[in-house]
């Protein structure tokens, strides 16, 4: 079953290993704002219903979280004007899609650093 875990960490190297390390577990990332009022994250959270939450304090896991289908990447939070907000679902394939695109405009080698 593949999980939703949320990375509760500010951006650079250790965001991407964990990133990385989610995604080589076949699961898929919700990237917690880490400059939310923490009251407006745990609803945020709530909302999602997240299995795992990884953090630089180490990994916090979750009773009555959702599944992920096979292929998710990345959940969303919409912004909730219509309610309680809901995970919008990115896959791989755009996601690399994209990268690609964008790697390819900016002229990007594979020696580049």
């Amino acid at each position: 079953m593949n999980r939703l875990v949320v990375l509760d960490l500010p951006g650079g190297p250790e965001f991407v290993t964990a990133l990385r390390r989610v995604w080589d577990d076949g699961d898929a990332a919700f990237v917690l704002d880490q400059r939310l009022p923490r009251p407006a994250a745990e609803r945020l959270l709530a909302s999602m219903r997240p299995a795992l939450i990884r953090s630089a304090n180490g990994e916090t896991g979750l009773e009555g979280s959702i599944p992920v289908e096979q292929g998710d990447a990345v959940v969303v939070a919409t912004s909730g004007t219509s309610g309680v907000p809901k995970g919008a679902v990115h896959t791989h394939a755009p996601i690399a899609a994209s990268a690609q695109a964008t790697s390819g405009r900016l002229g990007v080698r594979d020696d580049d650093h």
